[in-house]
């Protein structure tokens, strides 16, 4: 199972290969764990989703390039947790043309990289029947 905060995430991509998808909206009670390991000033869902990932439940976190808060999580999981697969990807800002070709080459690199991690492999044909559901 792979976690992930951002609604930017292309979850359908993961799904078209055989993997569970969760958000992570974390409920946690205390910030043990973010407080020792994040600076006080990181905002309160981060160090929430920082507890969630450390309890071990995800075969790796999705995150997105959203705030610095965020990016500051990706560093201390992929210190905190090496054999994850922990990745950010960097949305564009841009929304014309330019854009969309820079987040399909930035997703064709995450995919690569799962695959790489995992073993599995992307099919786009299973991708367009879970985008045809849709």
């Amino acid at each position: 199972m792979l976690g992930y905060v951002c609604k930017y995430t292309p979850i359908e991509i993961f799904e078209s290969m055989g993997v569970t998808m969760r958000r992570i909206e974390p409920e946690v009670t205390n910030f043990t764990q973010a407080d020792m390991k994040m600076h006080p000033n990181i905002c309160s869902f981060t160090k929430g989703v920082l507890e969630e990932a450390l309890k071990g439940e995800y075969e790796g976190i999705i995150l997105t390039t959203c705030c610095d808060s965020i990016r500051r999580l990706y560093d201390i999981l992929k210190e905190e947790l090496p054999d994850k697969f922990i990745y950010i990807l960097d949305i564009p800002r841009i929304t014309k043309d330019g854009g969309i070709a820079l987040y399909e080459k930035r997703i064709r690199s995450l995919i690569s990289a799962y695959e790489e991690f995992s073993g599995r492999t992307f099919d786009e044909k299973k991708l367009e029947a879970i985008l045809e559901k849709s």
